[in-house]
């Protein structure tokens, strides 16, 4: 009995090891999906970092971000992508786009608000290490290396592309687990008990987004507030919802068993997103995208189920005319014996020695990059493209957002009309310069004149990227206010807010713009 149990869990980690299938041209649509997020999600910084981090700690980066640099890097950018999609000159590509990616973003990105680009920055990062590798391979195996040769073989531009494809998978996987552990670690093991505190950050979320314009009046979220107060009373069924997203996440690596469970954890990651982007009302149209392409594989789903159609047969026959832009040569199957006798040539079992063991051993191991992201990223935490992903980390019973007035009181709306940044990341580059004041010594009034100065700072850096069009009409609304809310949730799940300003502005700075 225990060598059966022995044996099937072998299969299964065998499985696992064993990259899917794929349909003739999923790659192609893979690479088509994030090189168009990748370049809409590329933007221009709002301010320049409080806390420089990743690159940006040996590297300015500030001016390859802003103006007219970053107008000519966008176009070429467009242009790197269109040539990355029919796999033309990939390690160029790839290369240029990951630079520029995570250039704009370790910047633009620094206080980890936008997830999904961290994500996909690393997808990219890892593409173009596996890019770099394939190619080294390839050249080596054409030259007179005869230890190489007799060692490696030349391995297919589909059976790249399929790996590539399943390097991403690992990735998200990583992420998602990651995202448990710092969750568990940060809230003490009490995430899933305190959960519903999140109802808080729901309200707050809603008003920001009030605030910033993308809901047009207070009635527009009508049905959210009916919903946040009914989760409000009954605490049990937000504590039921996200602990579906966190097991969703915590079960996210056993996704890449093989396609039937990869469309399951798809849908699941996918409707995750959803319902708390809805609820939350935040954007995660990235992470929506890329499980779409990785996980969900709507392609392959087509090609297995429409192909015996006349016409669908048609436009595959058409595609297999240019294997090498679509990638439609289908990969070396893993019981080919030309796959087999490759695979004998690659792994010699007369290897000895503590190294060849070890290698051994860890190429049997499954998940080998999911292991090594989730550790590397809960070492690093925050430096882009990698993080500990810590939105949510720990559920409190408060949460706070910031917004400007003018000096008679009236909120500047909408936000987006008059800064770059989001009030998001303007609350959290206060939270950024304010962390550097807490470890100091004085009393609670030295404190607030720390924090006084701190969103003075925050609203002269936040008001030199407001629109020149704009600079007149607040010059007559003078002094501004940064106004911070607290919305807290007592034992009775009551709510109560206290509103405060850690800010002001008496003249507007000068414009960070040449031109409107």
């Amino acid at each position: 009995m225990l060598k059966n149990i022995l044996s099937r869990l072998q299969g299964i980690i065998q499985q696992y090891n064993t990259p899917p299938s794929y349909a003739p041209y999923e790659t192609l649509f893979v690479r088509f999906i994030i090189s168009v997020t990748l370049v809409w999600t590329y933007r221009e910084c709002p301010f320049e970092q409080a806390h420089p981090r990743g690159l940006s700690k040996f590297v300015d980066l500030q001016p390859f971000c802003v103006g007219q640099v970053f107008e000519v890097q966008r176009v070429l950018l467009v242009l790197m992508a269109i040539l990355y999609i029919f796999r033309i000159f990939p390690v160029l590509t790839c290369g240029y786009m990951t630079f520029n990616y995570i250039a704009t973003n370790t910047v633009y990105n620094s206080f980890s608000i936008f997830h999904g680009n961290q994500i996909l920055g690393q997808i990219f990062l890892i593409r173009e290490i596996a890019h770099i590798y394939f190619a080294i391979r390839r050249l080596l195996a054409r030259t007179d290396h005869a230890r190489f040769g007799s060692h490696h073989h030349v391995i297919s531009l589909d059976e790249e592309e399929s790996r590539l494809v399943r390097l991403g998978q690992e990735v998200m996987a990583a992420a998602y687990f990651a995202s448990v552990i710092t969750k568990m670690w940060q809230s003490g093991g009490m995430w899933l008990h305190n959960s519903h505190y999140f109802i808080i950050s729901s309200m707050v979320t809603r008003e920001r987004a009030h605030l910033w314009g993308e809901l047009p009046s207070s009635e527009a979220s009508y049905p959210l507030a009916m919903l946040n107060y009914f989760l409000t009373v009954n605490t049990i069924f937000p504590k039921i919802m996200f602990s579906g997203g966190f097991f969703t996440e915590l079960l996210a690596p056993l996704f890449l068993y093989n396609r039937p469970v990869l469309l399951i954890g798809g849908i699941m990651v996918f409707q995750m997103h959803y319902w708390i982007q809805w609820i939350m009302q935040l954007t995660f149209g990235v992470n929506m995208f890329l499980a779409t392409a990785h996980f969900i594989g709507p392609f392959y789903w087509l090609h297995k189920y429409l192909s015996p159609q006349p016409m669908i047969a048609r436009w595959f026959n058409w595609l297999q005319r240019y294997p090498k832009l679509f990638g439609t040569t289908p990969p070396i199957k893993e019981d080919d014996p030309q796959r087999t006798e490759k695979q004998q040539m690659i792994h010699r079992d007369d290897q000895r020695g503590f190294f060849a063991s070890f290698w051994r051993v860890w190429r049997r191991t499954p998940f080998k990059l999911i292991i090594v992201l989730v550790i590397f990223s809960l070492y690093v935490r925050e430096s882009f493209p990698f993080s500990h992903w810590p939105m949510y980390a720990n559920p409190i019973p408060q949460a706070v957002y910031m917004q400007i007035q003018d000096s008679q009181g009236q909120p500047l709306m909408p936000s987006r009309a008059y800064i770059k940044s989001s009030l998001s990341q303007v609350n959290k580059h206060f939270k950024a310069l304010c962390s550097e004041f807490w470890g100091k010594r004085g009393g609670y009034d030295h404190r607030l004149n720390r924090e006084m100065k701190c969103g003075n700072v925050t609203l002269y850096s936040v008001m030199k990227y407001t629109p020149l069009s704009r600079r007149s009409e607040l010059a007559k609304r003078l002094p501004l206010q940064l106004v911070q809310t607290i919305i807290k949730m007592n034992d009775d799940n009551q709510i109560s807010r206290e509103v405060r300003t850690v800010g002001y502005l008496d003249e507007l700075p000068p414009s960070a713009w040449t031109s409107k």
